[in-house]
């Protein structure tokens, strides 16, 4: 028995796990890679295994990193069901049609243009997967509820925690037998934040024989809850009294609506000027519409507002954008105006649109409010490039960057040693410290060693671990 680690070894896009025993062969997860175009198109394109050798995936949750590069499994020989919640599984459907939709129209840009002219967010003339691609994959999802055990090909238990990261995310519980040998692994997938808004708090097991365990904020701290809606609401008043423009790259899954429940908060306790907020994304709006339906994620505080009245996911002033023609005119509204656009990491999406146009101005801010990889235009913008290049053309940077990553739907270094604290009475004989950069990845193994005094590696793509 033996795990292999193909994605988010040291970075944290691209998440996907292959476990591997005398009986089956499965996957935990299948994500996207995500950074500079030609090392992303490169290592989204093709596998290190035989796709049609995989049986069945498990899936965490919904989120391009974790679920992105399905389509193109399926395309290559996969077959096999995919394990996921009810919550997940809508929202991957939503996610990867979408996808597909801005892959044929990003492919068909870039056969528009001359070679040396591409935008760096334009690069294949062909999609990575496309729309009946997407169609296909969504048939073999399988839903699977929290908290059951559920027996799965090849002598495999599978049982869904709650991560608390986004609707319907899951710590995924395994237990893999073989030659009369049990072993529980644990993959904490994206695992969440104490005292979120909206969905329940993360469930963190107390024993596991192998924990995969995700380090994106290992190596630091987020402002409380608190302390960013307080530091949000100063922003906003300041937008206001100098009528300028908020723009919001946002997750259309999860940030998105942690902000809409925020922005709610304060407009309902009128901590705030109602200025117009623009939810400029069909994606977001869908899947804004799939959180209400899905309340059974919900924590005791987002029921306890439902039940006096309030709609949590609404407010005055709050407005959805669906047609491009539409969301071409906000830009050039007079402020003051919010608006939130995909993609988060300003890859894509409709927020390029609205940085062409403002990214020079010096009265509008830029509010980043997730984690920016590496080789992505917010990853330069947050470091502090003076130009970018935006749709093949040199733009300064003008605007103000402000950064609030309390918004994080990531645990922190103090919050991951918190959850692995609860592993002290079994720990585990190895974690596995992914999903984060070098660093971070390094400072959660020096955790694992000081607070569960158990081994802990940091693996790079392409390592095998022998687990029986």
């Amino acid at each position: 028995m033996e795990l292999i680690i193909h994605g988010a070894g040291q970075t944290v896009t691209g998440s996907l796990y292959q476990i591997k025993t005398k009986a089956v062969s499965f996957l935990i997860d299948c994500g996207l890679f995500q950074g500079k175009p030609a090392e992303q198109s490169n290592r989204n394109q093709t596998f290190a295994f035989e796709p049609s050798s995989i049986e069945y995936v498990i899936l965490s949750h919904a989120h391009l990193d974790h679920c992105g590069r399905l389509p193109v499994l399926a395309r290559a020989g996969f077959r096999g069901p995919i394990y996921a919640t009810s919550a997940t599984a809508e929202l991957c459907k939503l996610l990867l049609r979408d996808m597909a939709e801005t892959e044929e129209e990003d492919a068909a840009r870039a056969r528009s243009q001359p070679s040396p002219s591409r935008s760096n967010h334009v690069f294949d003339a062909e999609p990575l997967f496309n729309v009946s691609d997407a169609k296909r994959i969504v048939k073999q999802l399988r839903t699977v509820k929290y908290n059951v055990k559920e027996s799965l090909p090849g002598n495999v238990t599978l049982r869904f925690r709650d991560a608390g990261h986004i609707l319907g995310s899951s710590i995924v519980e395994t237990w893999i037998e073989e030659r009369g040998k049990v072993v529980h692994l644990v993959d904490t997938g994206d695992i969440g934040r104490e005292n979120l808004p909206i969905i329940r708090d993360p469930d963190f097991p107390s024993a596991a024989n192998f924990l995969l365990c995700e380090s994106t904020y290992a190596n630091r701290t987020h402002k409380s809850f608190s302390q960013t809606i307080a530091r949000f609401e100063r922003i906003i008043i300041k937008a206001n009294r100098h009528r300028s423009h908020i723009l919001v790259p946002a997750f259309a899954i999860g940030r998105t609506q942690s902000l809409i429940y925020a922005l709610n908060t304060l407009v309902e306790n009128a901590q705030v000027p109602i200025i117009p907020v623009a939810i400029d994304s069909p994606l977001a709006i869908r899947a804004t519409e799939i959180f209400k339906r899905h309340r059974e994620c919900f924590d005791s505080e987002t029921w306890g507002l439902i039940k006096s009245g309030d709609a949590p996911l609404d407010f005055k002033g709050l407005q959805y954008v669906e047609r491009q023609t539409d969301s071409d005119y906000l830009s050039q509204k007079r402020g003051p105006i919010m608006i939130v656009a995909g993609s988060g990491m300003m890859n894509g999406g409709r927020i390029l649109r609205h940085l062409y146009r403002r990214i020079e101005d010096k009265n509008t801010n830029i509010l980043v409010i997730g984690f920016q990889a590496p080789g992505t235009l917010g990853h330069r913008i947050v470091n502090g490039a003076r130009q970018v290049r935006i749709y093949g053309r040199k733009k300064r940077v003008r605007a103000r960057i402000e950064s609030l990553y309390g918004f994080s739907a990531h645990a922190d270094r103090n919050e991951l040693q918190n959850y692995l604290s609860s592993l002290r009475g079994h720990p585990p004989q190895l974690v596995f410290c992914i999903h984060g950069s070098p660093r971070a990845c390094n400072s959660l193994t020096k955790m694992v060693k000081r607070t569960l005094r158990c081994p802990a590696v940091a693996p790079r793509i392409g390592q095998r671990f022998k687990l029986a």
